[in-house]
């Protein structure tokens, strides 16, 4: 069983931050990342976990509603250039 909303969060905010990192280190990187994103996706959108019952009210049409995270949840953590 994967964990809920929290493990979510932080799984999704882990593969993001590497995102960031892989696109500047080349296609090697960003290979590695797909992976990466495939095997996280693929647990999140399975029919056995809890998310799977989950539901909206968008089309498939649409683009997803965006909220800005609340404050302090994405610290910018790069590094000055």
């Amino acid at each position: 069983m994967v964990g809920g909303r929290g493990s979510a969060i932080a799984q999704f905010e882990a593969l993001w931050r590497a995102w960031k990192a892989a696109r500047l280190d080349g296609v090697g990187a960003t290979l590695g990342w797909w992976r990466e994103a495939d095997h996280h996706m693929a647990v999140r959108m399975d029919t056995s976990v809890p998310f799977s019952s989950s539901s909206d009210t968008n089309s498939k049409s649409e683009p997803l509603p965006c909220e800005s995270p609340p404050p302090g949840m994405l610290p910018d953590v790069r590094a000055p250039l």
